[in-house]
């Protein structure tokens, strides 16, 4: 079995085209030849030559299989090379004792000797089904990318409903083009012009549950007559969604408190947000309680307070307190890297662990009654990667 992450023969220098709708990640960076790929499997080769020997195999495995089973490992491996970067000893899969058969993903010593167990969690803010419905979107988008030719326009899609049945992409692309042939493209540039995505030029396809718009927007003089292998050019939702990622956040956490229960050591809960709208509020809000406005009736006055929620607070007081802290990540993509965010959110109720500021990631400190932040360095930083990695351009 190779030591290398990636084949470097499956890699096409020629292949300059993006990622596909339906396409796993990883084959996307096993294969691509644009200069962006290039670099992050250069990085994650890096990584993975540090990582132990007799883990990389399962490793690798867990990479090429599911989308979301990728990212989970994506997600150990940066950890285990940040914390390596910060000078920590790190085991995998440590045993924790006789009695207990559960192996945490981590045990990391601290330069001073200081030790904990460390747990990763991706949140994705999805069920099983919404899972479902974006597989089976992106999977109806990749076949219209493949089987539509439109040599003079560009595709903004919308879909208003989506069915439980799998679309017919070979139905979408008859009447499409049958719809391209009634188009005048003088005036398309002018609808779109003075209308935007609110113009009239537009094909409805309403069939089986599904009701999706598709907007013709004009190429560019130059670049007409040219049929295009990636005809669709954006994406909009038909209206707002609710975003639930600090309840995710608050669930993965004390499921990971629950599945592991007591330890020998302290610990810590590492969790990568990877909802879209995923930000520091969220894991605020799900670590130290959600924050609500509670008024006095009598005097009118008011403030914003937290409630028992949060992971070390409940109705009889302080909880969990052998969890030292959490480690959030959002906004972390192996393409991303240099603006993710990593912040160390420390437990309130215990007296700080001094040791943990050799994770100089940004940390939330107790400060009295309140958290502080003190800031530190950024993925991209400890990394040694340049703000605007990896390099975009075909």
């Amino acid at each position: 079995m190779s030591n290398l992450l990636f084949d470097p023969s499956l890699v096409d220098a020629s292949n300059l085209e993006p990622k596909g709708h339906d396409m796993k990640t990883f084959d996307y960076l096993s294969m691509s030849g644009k200069p962006s790929a290039n670099e992050e499997r250069t990085l994650l080769e890096r990584w993975f030559s540090i990582y132990p020997e007799q883990e990389r195999s399962e490793l690798r495995r867990r990479m090429e299989s599911k989308e979301q089973e990728f990212y989970s490992a994506f997600f150990e491996l940066f950890l285990y090379a940040s914390l390596k970067q910060m000078g920590a000893a790190v085991q995998i899969h440590p045993d924790v004792s006789d009695e207990i058969l559960k192996h945490p993903d981590f045990l990391v010593c601290l330069p001073s000797g200081y030790e904990f167990y460390l747990e990763a969690v991706v949140a994705s803010g999805q069920s099983d089904e919404e899972r479902s419905a974006v597989n089976a979107k992106n999977a109806f988008y990749a076949s219209l990318d493949r089987k539509l030719q439109s040599p003079d326009y560009f595709w903004s899609v919308t879909i208003h409903s989506q069915g439980k049945s799998s679309p017919s992409a070979k139905q979408v692309v008859h009447g499409l083009r049958e719809y391209q042939k009634t188009l005048n493209i003088r005036d398309v540039i002018t609808e779109f012009e003075e209308k935007g995505f609110d113009t009239p030029c537009r094909y409805v396809w309403n069939h089986d549950g599904w009701l999706v718009h598709f907007v013709p927007i004009p190429k560019a003089e130059d670049a007409r007559g040219k049929p295009e292998s990636r005809p669709l050019g954006s994406f909009h939702m038909p209206k707002a969604i609710c975003c639930d990622d600090d309840e995710d956040i608050r669930t993965s956490v004390k499921f990971k408190i629950k599945h592991h229960g007591e330890v020998d050591k302290p610990y810590m809960i590492a969790v990568a947000a990877t909802g879209d709208f995923a930000e520091q509020e969220d894991f605020m809000n799900a670590i130290y309680g959600t924050v609500v406005y509670e008024m006095n009736t009598k005097t009118g006055e008011g403030r914003n307070v937290r409630q028992g929620d949060g992971v070390w607070s409940g109705d009889d007081g302080p909880k969990n307190n052998h969890l030292v802290a959490v480690l959030g990540a959002w906004k972390l993509f192996p393409y991303s890297i240099p603006r993710a965010n990593v912040v160390i959110f420390e437990n309130p109720y215990i007296d700080p662990v001094g040791d943990l500021a050799a994770l100089d990631f940004p940390h939330w400190l107790r400060n009295g009654s309140k958290p502080e932040y003190r800031p530190g360095r950024s993925p991209g930083e400890i990394h040694g990667l340049d703000p605007k990695w990896p390099s975009f351009e075909a």
